[in-house]
């Protein structure tokens, strides 16, 4: 059974998101927050979403611009070394979550798209060998179209199942996998949800949920939206029971964590209706 009571929390409201209990907390850092050191253990795993933006800017790990990449793989590199620093805090060695970039205004061409593939596998080469194993390296998946800067912008890799699959056994790690994102992609792209699950299930580490709709409507509260979570998590029912799932609900973080308690409460009362319609 996936452990689906994850937290998001930033270092500044640590401590009020850990009063719910969480199973583990992703901690979705800026590049600022990585100046933060603890003050005391916490009795429960940890993953580190990395930063997306720095001083305004859009990091992009897969941008085609070398210069560009390299600075982002600084910055990273140096997010990882915290990170593990961190761990001694924490329970268990931490996860590492981060977007593959590859995103633009416009969606690339295929020899674009193909530079960014090799521009990101570059960067997570550095990435391995900055962790050393101290911490797990995990890529997530983007939708189609993203939000970003309050607007509409296109991804052009890591959209699907298939293509992460592809990508976690050429680079040996795993994945993040965003329910919502793919369901999203999918329904943009005219793919089938489950299928991709299907195929990067082997791959997948970690979990992120929430509900959506059409092929932007992201991070949408539990009913809010048509993502068949029921099903999304029967397939992923296959994965080894210390898996854990976090929910990614816009706000979800105000009125200490209420969106994300809710998304529990609402996705619980799903599974147990849908245990009562098959049992009757």
């Amino acid at each position: 059974m996936i452990n689906f009571r994850g937290i998001k929390a930033r270092p500044h409201d640590l401590e009020a998101m850990l009063q719910h209990g969480p199973s583990i907390v992703e901690l979705h850092c800026s590049v600022r927050d990585f100046d933060w050191t603890p003050t005391r253990h916490y009795d429960v795993p940890l993953a580190v979403h990395l930063p997306e933006y720095d001083d305004g800017e859009l990091l992009d790990p897969a941008s085609e611009d070398e210069n560009t990449r390299v600075r982002v793989e600084q910055i990273y590199s140096r997010a990882i070394g915290r990170a593990m620093a961190w761990e001694r805090f924490f329970v268990g060695k931490p996860l590492i979550v981060f977007h593959p970039g590859g995103m633009g205004l416009e969606k690339k061409s295929a020899t674009s798209s193909l530079t960014a593939l090799r521009g990101l596998c570059k960067t997570v080469a550095v990435l391995k060998h900055v962790a050393g194993g101290g911490v797990e390296i995990l890529v997530v998946n983007l939708p189609a179209s993203c939000w970003f800067f309050g607007g509409t912008w296109k991804a052009s890799i890591l959209t699907s199942g298939r293509e992460m699959a592809d990508f976690c056994l050429e680079n040996n790690i795993r994945c993040t996998l965003d329910l919502c994102h793919l369901y999203l992609a999918c329904n943009e792209l005219g793919m089938n949800p489950e299928a991709e699950i299907l195929a990067c299930l082997p791959h997948v580490r970690h979990i992120h949920y929430s509900d959506g709709t059409g092929w932007d409507q992201e991070g949408l509260q539990i009913g809010m939206g048509d993502l068949p979570l029921e099903k999304c998590f029967e397939i992923l029912s296959a994965l080894p029971d210390m898996t854990y799932a976090v929910p990614e609900i816009w706000f979800g973080h105000e009125n200490h964590g209420r969106g994300f308690i809710e998304a529990w409460r609402l996705l619980e009362a799903r599974f147990e209706a849908n245990k009562a319609v098959m049992g009757s």
